[in-house]
């Protein structure tokens, strides 16, 4: 398999821009050599529908297109299994008497792309009110989605309290795709408006021939750029994302924007064109280009304790109040993917579970880095 390389990436970058900027003949390679590379770049930048979609406006090889359209169509065919499986997870919730927003994923796809398949497959996102998580649950669990057992249950334990005050969301399996049950979008809450706000604002998009809920344009653009920042920009999808958003929302909202999503629209600005804010200083957009040529994921770090440190460094971005920074201070502590299973009602009973399942997770994690 030919892996992709800093070249394909950076031809990839230069296509979507050119791609959006709506020009047409865009050449997407130099030569019919550089193809695997650049097909498989647009695959880990998961561009592959996108490419297809406007691949009447590329200059391919007959090898590419056919090779596109065929990466594409698995991936068409992947979504509609996805759209009907969010059906069947809003139907159960509301039936529950439970408000439910989709966001990213499909209803993303729809509201920025216009097409609920233009990003591909992957996993479904559902925002419902903090105090009706523990019904969404149960109701997602009756229609065939199992609890991940490393999160805790509900119940009058520290462990559901904790969760509940300084995490944002619980991880759901079912055959073959899962839900990331949320009850805010992120941990810095003073990065983004209540649910009962996000709902009075909320729009409605088409995915699979139903109407689904979703955040408002803006809310989305606003999320997506969080969201973007979060990964430290090596996404270009999230990129995507954010541009043909943003080409929807009046450049006045910038002044809406903290720290974090303003510096993905100025890396975007950089990378893909569009009318908000100005460029991200250049060692941002070098780091965003270090990263969108490296893997996609890191699963063991470079040394024990960097994946932990990576991960509590992406969820510090956003970090505004002092409150977001005690949430950050308390998952990475204890990790609420860390307590299934510790039912102390207090926080003193549960610190010695606490600290036993911590230390077994270090143990792990250091066996894992010295076998990589």
């Amino acid at each position: 398999m030919v892996a992709y390389t800093e070249q394909s990436v950076a031809a990839l970058r230069q296509t979507v821009r050119r791609l959006l900027d709506g020009e047409t003949g865009v050449a997407t390679t130099a030569s019919p050599t550089d193809d695997a590379a650049y097909l498989a770049a647009a695959e880990r930048h998961r561009l592959v529908v996108f490419l297809a979609l406007r691949q009447e406006r590329l200059v391919l090889t007959l090898e590419l297109a056919r090779t596109l359209q065929e990466s594409a169509r698995r991936e068409r065919m992947a979504t509609l299994g996805m759209a009907r499986a969010l059906h069947q997870a809003t139907d159960a919730l509301t039936a529950a008497g439970v408000r439910v927003l989709s966001f990213k994923g499909l209803a993303l796809a729809a509201q920025a792309h216009g097409d609920f398949a233009a990003r591909g497959s992957g996993d479904l996102d559902l925002l419902v009110p903090p105090s009706e998580i523990a019904e969404a649950r149960a109701a997602l669990a009756g229609a065939g989605w199992t609890p991940d057992r490393s999160y805790p249950a509900p119940g009058p334990t520290w462990a559901w309290r904790h969760m509940m005050r300084n995490y944002y969301e619980i991880a759901m399996h079912g055959s073959g795709l899962s839900i990331d049950l949320h009850w805010h979008l992120g941990l810095a809450r003073s990065a983004a408006p209540s649910f009962d706000t996000l709902w009075s604002r909320r729009a409605s998009v088409d995915v699979g021939g139903r109407s689904v809920a979703t955040l408002s344009i803006a809310d989305a653009w606003r999320h997506s750029a969080m969201h973007a920042a979060k990964d430290e920009w090596a996404s270009l999808r999230s990129l995507v994302d954010v541009r043909l958003l943003g080409d929807a929302v009046d450049p006045g909202q910038d002044g809406t924007l903290g720290a974090a999503p303003r510096a993905t629209i100025g890396v975007v600005r950089a990378h893909l064109g569009g009318d908000h804010g100005p460029l991200a200083p250049d060692r941002v957009v070098a780091r965003a280009v270090l990263l969108q040529a490296s893997a996609a994921d890191v699963s063991t770090g470079r040394f024990p304790g960097h994946r932990t440190l990576t991960g509590a460094r992406r969820l510090a971005r956003g970090i505004r109040t002092a409150g977001d920074l005690w949430r950050l201070a308390a998952v990475t502590v204890a990790h609420p993917s860390d307590l299934g299973g510790v039912d102390a009602r207090t926080a003193g009973g549960a610190a010695l579970a606490v600290a036993r399942v911590r230390g077994a997770t270090a143990r792990r994690r250091f066996r894992e880095w010295r076998r990589t």
